[in-house]
């Protein structure tokens, strides 16, 4: 068992780069800890066995054939999709995700696909990269793939392999901190030189992007992992707005800073959330005056296209997470057994897809007759939401579109529960900390209603 939570790592580590002004360090002219903060603070809850990979990876443990078969597709793409080709500018530049839900017949990133039709189509180009090796976006002429990057960087790697672990011996006090008081051993000085090896590489590419495209605006998600796009942006003036993509909590290392006394520079101008509560919901490093409520129009548009489809009584929807798949898969075997008469519905997150056989009791589970698993998208998300009478889950964003949808909901008390203090604390769930609760929780369910229009700002209570 683990030392500590979660919630009481993210604390220490708050607390230690407090203590040691991590965040006032450079080296190369780069705010080394805002780069690699999210790795570090991510590292250390697996590192402490309460979370598992929350993806699937790129690996290159795959035979030689296959391996080759991707770099040529690397190539192919980096050519025939290549931002940097022809002399034209562009006003904006949307930097969408490269994981797409299948609407309609069509992939879209149900995240920028809204605002993408809202621009006029000659002011503004999509780069997208690629997602497990494949690129699902439309093929339009405005839209272009960032393999380029990929491939400079295999190649010209070794070029900015200079940093020297001494340049950053003022770790070396935050590590023997995080292993006195933690508990855990970790190399700071690796994780730092690494991070700034590949800013060098990419903010130099995005850079020269920029300074061709010439745009005045740029759209992205998951700015905590773009610290090289968003500083190549603020070097050539250009307003950089963050997209809301998912659970955003006083948790979450990515948008929470409760000591940083320091403006960040690697930190978005705006950041465009969901809903009332989501400019609430951190510790942010911006001003609540940069953080704009746009809505969830993706989520409208879906309640909208299934309103009065008819909850299907007795059907419990699993939410799985690669980092805590392996546990909920346990529960929900068990529950599967506990409850005969219910229907159990076991959607895998879109990185579990490739490794759930390395479920030992999801591959039970599978042979049980009440016990569905989910592993591609033809049963999209939001039909099952809208058709489950219960979800159970931990911390996915899926959580708070399945209360959109009225879910009877409960949460298992695993790593990452902490994100859902609010809900908890309000009584919108439920919690259980094993099989037997969850089952006494689904026959004798009570929760208090959920106010949609205050996490989404687009979708009318009544619904």
């Amino acid at each position: 068992m683990a030392k500590f939570s979660s919630k009481e790592i993210f604390q220490k580590l708050t607390d230690i780069e407090e203590r040691y002004n991590l965040f006032s360090y450079e080296v190369n002219g780069i705010k080394v800890w805002e780069v690699m903060r999210f790795e570090v603070f991510r590292t250390a809850i697996t590192s402490a066995g309460l979370q598992g990979q929350p993806h699937n990876i790129f690996s290159q443990n795959v035979k030689a054939h296959v391996r080759l078969f991707r770099y040529l597709k690397i190539l192919y793409w980096s050519f025939s999709k290549n931002p940097f080709m022809g002399n034209y500018t562009k006003e904006i530049l949307v930097f969408d995700s490269p994981r797409k839900v299948l609407i309609n017949g069509q992939f879209q990133d149900r995240f920028t696909n809204d605002l993408l039709e809202s621009f006029n189509e000659t002011n503004y180009e999509v780069l997208e990269r690629h997602f497990l090796g494949q690129h699902l976006g439309t093929n339009k002429k405005n839209r272009k793939y960032l393999d380029i990057f990929k491939l400079y960087e295999m190649i010209f790697e070794r070029k900015y392999n200079t940093i020297l672990h001494h340049s950053v011996d003022f770790l070396d006090k935050a590590e023997e901190a995080i292993k006195e008081e933690i508990g855990i051993g970790m190399n700071l000085k690796e994780i730092c030189c690494k991070k700034i090896r590949t800013f060098m590489i990419y903010f130099t590419l995005y850079d020269k992007l920029f300074r061709k495209r010439r745009p005045k605006k740029i759209y992205l998600l998951v700015s905590y992992s773009n610290h090289p796009l968003i500083a190549a942006a603020k070097a050539n003036n250009i307003q950089v707005i963050e997209l809301q993509h998912g659970v955003i909590s006083r948790y979450n290392p990515a948008y929470t800073f409760p000591y940083s006394k320091q403006k960040l520079e690697y930190f978005p101008d705006l950041l465009y959330v969901f809903g009332q509560y989501w400019k609430a919901s951190a510790d942010y490093p911006i001003p609540l005056s940069n953080i704009k409520v746009t809505g969830y129009p993706f989520l409208g548009s879906q309640m909208e296209e299934l309103k009065g489809t008819p909850k299907k009584k007795y059907q419990i929807l699993f939410l799985s997470q690669g980092t805590i798949g392996h546990e909920l898969s346990v529960y929900a075997h068990q529950l599967a057994k506990i409850l005969p008469d219910y229907e159990i519905v076991y959607k895998l997150h879109p990185g579990e897809y490739g490794r759930w056989q390395n479920y030992d009791y999801l591959v039970k589970a599978k042979e049980l007759k009440n016990f569905s698993l989910i592993e591609e998208d033809n049963d999209p998300l939001h039909i099952l939401l809208a058709e489950s009478e219960f979800q159970v889950g931990v911390s996915s964003f899926a959580i708070f579109e399945g209360l959109a949808y009225n879910c009877k909901t409960i949460l298992m008390d695993l790593s990452g529960i902490e994100h859902m203090e609010f809900l908890l604390d309000n009584q919108l769930v439920m919690l259980a900390s094993n099989s037997t609760e969850l089952a006494d929780r689904i026959e004798n369910f009570q929760a208090k209603v959920m106010n949609k229009s205050f996490f989404f700002q687009n979708i009318i209570d009544n619904e």
